[in-house]
């Protein structure tokens, strides 16, 4: 992995570059209007930046002492270079400062490669929401982080 790369806390300077990391990575993005409510309610996220541009980040809903992951995204051009990895990692010391004392996601069945991230992130899986996705129709597996 790159040793420059910047992981700082998700900021409307940064909502521009991820809604469009957003375009690139997921059917349904969310917009940057949407990334800015995010950050005004009770949510955070993480950026992640090599050489002043962003290639990566993941953004948390807080509900009293859990946390909802949104979306975690790496752009395509710097995949399998341990950058989710150091999101991933990043966002659960962040989480753990707030209070959080577990993590949820939802991933798509098929996505075998992010399964494996969070699980080698320490996530577990705890069940399947059917039909969760559309474009096309698939089932969500639901893995959580337990901090303690």
């Amino acid at each position: 992995m790159a040793s420059d790369l910047k992981l700082e806390l998700l900021s409307a300077e940064h909502l521009r570059d991820v809604a469009l990391l957003e375009k690139e990575c997921f059917i349904e993005p969310w917009s940057e209007k949407s990334l800015e409510m995010l950050l005004a309610d009770s949510g955070f996220g993480i950026a992640a930046s090599l050489d002043g541009k962003v290639v990566g980040y993941c953004g948390v809903i807080i509900a009293l002492d859990e946390g909802q992951i949104t979306d975690i995204a790496v752009s395509g051009a710097y995949r399998r270079r341990g950058i989710g990895m150091e999101i991933v990692k990043q966002m659960i010391y962040e989480s753990a400062k707030r209070g959080i004392s577990v993590l949820y996601l939802e991933v798509r069945e098929s996505n075998r490669a992010a399964r494996e991230l969070y699980r080698a992130c320490g996530f577990e899986e705890c069940g399947v929401r059917k039909g969760f996705y559309r474009r096309p129709t698939e089932d969500a597996v639901l893995m959580n982080y337990k901090i303690v």
